[in-house]
């Protein structure tokens, strides 16, 4: 019985060989194939016609794909007898090496880049608009400037303080939306602070009014197109700390963006830290020279326009913030993305809802903010030097 088994199993691994070999058309009865070869050499030969029938089969599969792939190549039509056309690139994704070597040398060396340097041709609505910008405010004297201040509601005072000033309405400016919110005056003026050229945008525009993230961002955009190198952005803010008093300087170490919005959306750059550790400086050694307490601490950009719930206010707390408002995120993220130095500054005119047991309302804000706009002044007069000495 044993015998028979042996048999039939010798006949089997016989029969497999026999099979393999005809796949790969080596004859059954070629030396070292078949039962008259010598003892031992039917399996050496059998392992080499599998390799040979492995190989055949990966070359007979590579050789199908190739086909395939010149016969289509865009690996979509497969319908024999069908040819494909070939698509042009879509509009933008072609590569411009000129402009990208522009795009560097902007970022590094912001002021000696001429404002046309990128060119008009086909330029998106939103860039035209910048440029527009930037050309009309260079047309009126505006610009020369290494240095751009954002001022929030009622800090317009610092504007009274420029040297050499000039101003332009925001309703002349055919580029630049107008602002209808209380506080905000809606002007951009230039001239020197500290005996530092400035460019100063009084009243910003927000996203609660309607306004796009192009809108909100165009002055900023344009200020960098004029060659300025640092951004001061100041804002009011509820606190979000009970033991800050109305009336608290905080500098902006840090932001949150709950405001639902994609500032830096097509963009090819990716941030990191928003705001300049030697802008920090600058600003806490003015502040010191200046006998000012100056916080720091994270700055929580919300959507508005209502003020916080205090269920709000408690959760950000938690999560890290010390004062909350309505702007300025978006500001910061776009002007890092143009290559400037950030430095953002907030006066903490309320507390939040909840932690005070005064109603919240925007004149409170105003009323707190101009109260303390000379201290924000001060602050601010000895900063810009100290800024531009960092450039």
């Amino acid at each position: 019985m044993a015998r028979q088994r042996a048999g039939r199993l010798i006949d089997g691994l016989q029969a497999g060989r026999d099979g393999v070999c005809s796949l790969c058309g080596t004859p059954a009865n070629a030396p070292g194939t078949g039962s008259t070869s010598a003892p031992g050499s039917g399996a050496t030969s059998g392992r080499a016609a599998i390799k040979t029938l492995r190989s055949d089969r990966s070359l007979r599969a590579l050789r199908i794909r190739q086909f395939c792939l010149r016969r289509n190549s865009d690996r979509r039509n497969r319908t024999v007898g069908t040819r494909t056309q070939d698509r042009p690139d879509p509009p933008g994704l072609a590569c411009d090496v000129g402009r990208s070597l522009r795009l560097l040398v902007d970022r590094h060396d912001r002021g000696h880049v001429p404002l046309r340097s990128r060119g008009t041709e086909g330029a998106s609505p939103t860039d035209q608009a910048v440029l527009d910008l930037a050309q009309e405010l260079q047309a009126r004297g505006g610009g020369g400037a290494q240095i751009a201040l954002v001022l929030g509601s009622g800090l317009g005072g610092i504007v009274d303080a420029l040297e050499d000033a000039g101003s332009v309405e925001s309703q002349e400016l055919e580029s630049l939306p107008e602002s209808a919110v209380p506080g905000h005056a809606g002007r951009i003026a230039w001239g020197t602070l500290g005996g530092v050229p400035v460019l100063v945008q009084e009243g910003r525009i927000h996203l609660y009014e309607g306004f796009e993230n192009s809108e909100v961002t165009r002055v900023v955009r344009a200020f960098a197109r004029l060659g300025v190198r640092a951004l001061i952005l100041t804002n009011t803010a509820g606190g979000l700390r009970s033991d800050w008093p109305a009336g608290t300087l905080m500098r902006i170490a840090d932001q949150i963006n709950f405001q639902r919005c994609a500032p830096l959306s097509g963009s090819r750059g990716a941030l990191g830290t928003l705001y300049d550790p030697g802008l920090a400086e600058a600003l806490h050694g003015a502040a010191q020279a200046e006998e000012l307490e100056l916080k720091s601490g994270v700055y929580v950009g919300l959507l508005g326009p209502n003020y916080e719930t205090p269920a709000e206010v408690r959760m950000l707390a938690k999560m890290g913030g010390d004062a909350v408002g309505m702007s300025t995120v978006a500001e910061a993220c776009v002007g890092r993305d143009c290559g400037l130095r950030v430095a953002g500054v907030t006066c903490v005119t309320n507390p939040g809802a909840g932690l005070s047991k005064t109603p919240l309302n925007h004149d409170e804000v105003v009323e707190v903010a101009n109260a303390n706009g000379e201290r924000l002044q001060r602050l601010l007069r000895a900063a810009v030097p100290r800024t531009a000495r960092e450039l």
